[in-house]
């Protein structure tokens, strides 16, 4: 027969055995019911717009546990909330959420409206290059038209200046060398009345 100080020490035993068993379920319980109820505060958040912005279950850890995972930025934001109740833990990540989105809704306008500035700028550059060419090819073509060619020392647009040597018409003031004839207002084509003018005071010098 088992003396009774041997079958209390055993009793003791089995019950310490016993307790620990369920101290241990009842942990793992607690653990397993822990991450079910992270999971479903995480899906009860709003959803993120922006993958840069899908943070929720991040800040939902730290508010439990204050464990930044590395990243301080979740101190500096969240250090004073640290344990809140769920509810105002979820309103807490919600938010950042929220802003996070509308951070990157903002970008992306400020973005898309330089791009489209620079695409523009790029275009109506494009555009006046083109037109410069055209009207500088017109008057390349005026003023060979009257035996003449462009010569730019009268200024930015530049004038028809006479090609041929001497003076014609020998009369004083009249040589060829300082005739020429403007463009119009318009581009590429001749003043008439400057080129009026120009035959008349340096006769023989334009067709």
């Amino acid at each position: 027969m088992q003396p009774i100080s041997s079958a209390v020490t055993t009793g003791q035993a089995d019950s310490t055995v016993a307790a620990q068993s369920a101290s241990s379920v009842a942990a793992t319980g607690q653990a397993e019911s822990t991450v079910a109820a992270q999971s479903a505060d995480a899906a009860g958040l709003v959803t993120a717009e922006h993958p840069q912005c899908d943070v929720g279950a991040q800040i939902l850890q730290y508010l439990q546990t204050g464990d930044n995972g590395g990243d301080p930025q979740l101190d500096v934001q969240f250090a004073n909330y640290v344990g809140v109740p769920a509810a105002q833990a979820r309103a807490l990540a919600d938010q950042a959420i929220q802003q996070c989105d509308q951070q990157a809704a903002t970008q992306e306008t400020s973005q898309a409206y330089a791009e489209s500035t620079s695409l523009a700028a790029a275009s109506a550059s494009a555009a006046r290059a083109q037109q410069d060419a055209a009207i500088a090819a017109q008057r390349r073509k005026s003023c060979a038209s009257i035996g003449g060619r462009v010569d730019h020392q009268f200024g930015g647009a530049g004038a028809c200046a006479s090609t041929v040597p001497g003076d014609p018409s020998g009369q004083p003031g009249a040589e060829c060398a300082s005739a020429y004839v403007s463009f119009s207002l318009d581009g590429g084509t001749l003043d008439s009345d400057s080129y009026q003018t120009a035959k008349h005071d340096h006769a023989g010098c334009f067709r």
